[in-house]
């Protein structure tokens, strides 16, 4: 059996929220790291943003940055994964709290990382959501755990055989994928759309504007046709080109990206 570290202490993985935890109703937020052969990649951007996304919910953690890089790599080594590729993920909650939304007066935060293994993916088969991302909504800067919209994407491109859903926000611009950053390649530059138009604040994304001089744009969904080839990253992934959307070939992007680059 695996282990994980719950609030300073490594156990066996099992359940730890608790029915009454806020985690039901989203009082919380997230990070998906990764790990390759032993190496935890851009960990403290990673932990500065999800410890800044905390904030923004107003859930006050005592834990720094060094001390989640500290539980990461020790949860490596509790799992002896040196090796190979694994995803860090990291969950802070409020903890247990009243039925409602009334804030406990006095949170027990709850701060729980796992890992699971890293394998091969898919080339990526997409389509362009029904389902709006509502860019005026702060949760949409912050990756908390209402993922409601994201899921109900993805399950819309399930349901037409696709593996990933571009979303556009209520103004009929691109802002993501249901799970990336999305970035167009247009005259030989890399595109991406601004934060202000829903964009999830991804590390790989930061990382690939500061190394390949992308550009933020405001895209809209005919964007995504005129084109020469589109890309979606995350720090799980990579950067990895869309085959397809909504079910139409597209070509290989004309600007040649490692799909690695996010490991240096």
């Amino acid at each position: 059996m695996s282990m994980i570290w719950h609030n300073g202490r490594f156990t066996q993985d099992a359940p730890v929220f608790l029915p009454n935890d806020r985690v039901r109703i989203g009082d919380g937020v997230f990070d998906t790291m990764l790990a390759a052969d032993g190496e935890l990649i851009h960990a403290n951007e990673h932990y500065k943003r999800l410890l800044s996304h905390a904030d923004a919910l107003k859930i006050k953690t005592d834990w720094s940055v060094s001390d989640l890089k500290a539980a990461a790599d020790g949860l490596l080594e509790q799992n002896k994964r040196r090796a190979g590729k694994s995803a860090v993920n990291t969950v802070i909650t409020r903890g247990p709290g009243e039925r409602g939304l009334k804030l406990p007066e006095n949170s027990s935060v709850q701060v729980v990382m796992s890992l699971s293994p890293v394998g091969e993916f898919p080339p990526v088969h997409a389509i362009i959501a029904s389902v709006r991302r509502n860019e005026g909504s702060p949760l949409s800067r912050i990756k908390s755990c209402n993922y409601g919209d994201n899921i109900l994407a993805f399950a819309e491109a399930r349901d037409k055989s696709a593996n990933e859903a571009i979303m556009l926000n209520n103004h009929g611009n691109v802002a993501c994928a249901s799970a990336s950053n999305i970035f167009i390649v247009r005259d030989g530059r890399l595109l991406t759309p601004p934060l202000e138009d829903g964009a999830v604040d991804g590390i790989t994304r930061r990382n690939l504007i500061k190394k390949h001089g992308a550009k933020e744009q405001s895209l809209m969904a005919g964007d995504l046709a005129a084109h020469e080839g589109i890309y979606l990253t995350s720090s799980i992934r990579g950067v990895v080109a869309v085959e397809t959307l909504d079910g139409k070939k597209l070509p290989r992007p004309s600007l040649e990206i490692d799909k690695e680059f996010h490991l240096i």
